[in-house]
């Protein structure tokens, strides 16, 4: 894998370098809908530490496959990180976590399913 560069890279096309980069992934929001960036993380196998807001916090089971921390506590916020210092292999099975939990909430196909299935419309074709 290619070396990425140092320092906050701002707006990127592709998340995935970053992602498989990275053991744990940390968003402090203030305020969201369901995070893509956090189902992302989800998708890649990576624990989380975020913010219980909603949406954020539907995205992670507090102890489980993450953190949750409360809005605007840099203490908290760190406290959490340090948590995986400490103990990395919480990077593991909290990782392991969220890819369970991607596949089993966030599948698109089941997701496309229940909406369509919701709306009254019936399909029969497999991967929808």
């Amino acid at each position: 894998m290619e070396a990425l560069p140092r320092g906050w890279p701002g707006s990127v096309a592709d998340v995935r370098p970053w992602l498989a980069a990275c053991s744990v992934f940390v968003l402090p929001s203030w305020r969201e809908g369901l995070p893509r960036s956090t189902t992302e993380a989800l998708a890649t196998g990576r624990a989380v530490v975020t913010t219980d807001v909603p949406g954020c916090r539907d995205t992670v089971e507090e102890g489980v496959n993450g953190f949750l921390v409360p809005v605007r506590d840099p203490g908290a916020l760190a406290d959490a990180m340090i948590r995986f210092i400490e103990q990395p292999a919480l990077c593991v099975t909290m990782g392991r976590e969220s890819r369970h939990m991607a596949e089993e909430r966030f599948d698109v196909h089941k997701i496309n399913r229940h909406i369509l299935t919701a709306m009254g419309i019936a399909t029969d074709r497999k991967g929808v």
